[in-house]
């Protein structure tokens, strides 16, 4: 597994976030465009989602309609049955206050325009009481949420496939990163063939084999980036195979690790 992680370059810092509205970006997912990249704050902020270059400027503020934002923690993309890229975004944080469910917002993948976008929404309910969690990862319209703990262990959930309305998710495995190795994003390359989550400090990758599932890859052994001057990093998003990591605070640093093709 390590010439997975080998096949990328060093961190690049490619750009600054350039809005003071985003200073507490705790979530990202590749957008349409090339270059582009979906963003949102962490609990604070209202319901919107934010499209930035890589260079770091703000391209497009999108409210969603209806939705509310308790404590967003991340995104992802994927493809529907029906052919729609969608974007998914994870109210998935206990921010100090456990909630017994969780809330799941769907849209089609927007353009990078400012306005509005309309919601589904997935009440989604763990089967053994509330967590804190900062990864959602989409496999297609199959969604995953991944736990964060300060032990480094974590567990994996599965909601299956996205209905609006509630649900109860399923456990389908557990993780041990390593004490001090929170997850605090998760991500999926373009073609499925990547799996990555990382902590504030390090990214972990698997490679997935054709017909094994997220949560079969993720029972197996990853190899390991090292993340630094990042602060508090808790965003990772795919474009292609290439990826891009970021961190709360002002004008925070914009990495982006290129794959080796």
């Amino acid at each position: 597994m390590a010439s997975v992680c080998a096949a990328y370059q060093p961190a690049e810092e490619v750009g600054r976030v350039a809005s003071p509205r985003l200073s507490e970006i705790s979530g990202a997912a590749g957008g349409a465009e090339p270059e582009t990249v979906w963003v949102h704050n962490d609990s604070g902020d209202g319901p919107r989602i934010y499209a930035l270059g890589l260079g770091g400027d703000l391209l497009a503020t999108i409210r969603l309609r209806p939705a509310q934002a308790d404590d967003w923690e991340d995104m992802a993309v994927g493809l529907s049955a029906d052919g729609t890229t969608n974007l998914y975004v994870g109210d998935i944080g206990d921010r100090g206050d456990p909630r017994r469910r969780i809330d799941i917002y769907r849209l089609a993948l927007p353009a990078a325009r400012d306005g509005e976008a309309p919601v589904d929404r997935m009440v989604v309910e763990y089967p053994d009481g509330p967590h804190d969690a900062e990864a959602l990862l989409a496999d297609g319209d199959d969604l995953y949420i991944v736990t964060k703990s300060l032990t480094g262990r974590a567990a994996v959930y599965a909601t299956g496939p996205f209905v609006p309305g509630e649900r109860v998710a399923s456990t389908v495995g557990e993780l041990d990163l390593g004490l001090g190795s929170p997850v605090t994003a998760g991500d999926l390359s373009a073609d499925g063939s990547l799996v990555a989550l990382r902590s504030y400090r390090a990214v972990w990758m698997w490679q997935r084999a054709a017909g094994r599932s997220v949560a079969e890859t993720l029972q197996g052994e990853p190899c390991r980036l090292s993340v630094s001057g990042e602060g508090q990093g808790e965003a990772l998003a795919f474009l292609g195979r290439d990826f891009v990591t970021l961190s709360e605070g002002d004008a925070s640093p914009i990495h982006l690790y290129r794959h080796r093709r």
